[in-house]
């Protein structure tokens, strides 16, 4: 679990300063002049959202994967980003291909289900699929996703405009 600490120094002179930053252990020395406020919190919260990563081959298999994911209530937003090109290494060679990448909002209880909803529809042997924990934004804007995140919508044959 990644921990981050949030200091308040209050110095002597009637100034403070705020440090956060990510730690292992915590080593808090106090001198005479100085009064420290220790606060330590992790990046999980009840309301966690992550960020998922994922390359497909063509606009046309992005919007087969984000309406499954939509309609079955997994994310709360997917952007398709065009026009990216991928350079890696595939069987021992160098490769590149045009690809449209996936940026998919959801709530992290939902993770594993979106990993296995794309597995399911994704066409490549090994996609690319990477979630990454949000530590901190709009408080509005994540509560938004994760009132979305499980609620499969009634809209499945819906079409988006």
């Amino acid at each position: 679990m990644l921990w981050s600490f949030t200091v308040r120094l209050g110095l002597a002179n009637g100034t403070a300063h705020h440090y956060l930053a990510p730690f292992h252990d915590c080593d808090v020395r106090v001198r005479k002049s100085t009064l420290f406020f220790v606060t330590m919190h992790t990046a999980s919260t009840p309301t966690s959202i992550s960020v998922l990563l994922c390359t497909t081959p063509s606009t046309d298999v992005a919007e087969v994967i984000a309406h499954a994911l939509l309609i079955d209530g997994l994310c709360a937003c997917v952007t398709m980003v065009t026009g990216v090109r991928s350079m890696y290494v595939w069987d021992g060679k160098l490769e590149q291909t045009s690809e449209v990448q996936l940026i998919i909002k959801t709530a992290e209880r939902c993770v594993t289900q979106v990993i296995s909803r794309i597995t399911s529809l994704h066409p490549y042997d090994v996609p690319e699929i990477i979630a990454i924990p949000v530590v901190d934004g709009l408080p509005a804007y994540l509560d938004w996703i994760n009132s979305v995140c499980s609620r499969p919508t009634d809209r499945a044959n819906d079409s988006f405009a």
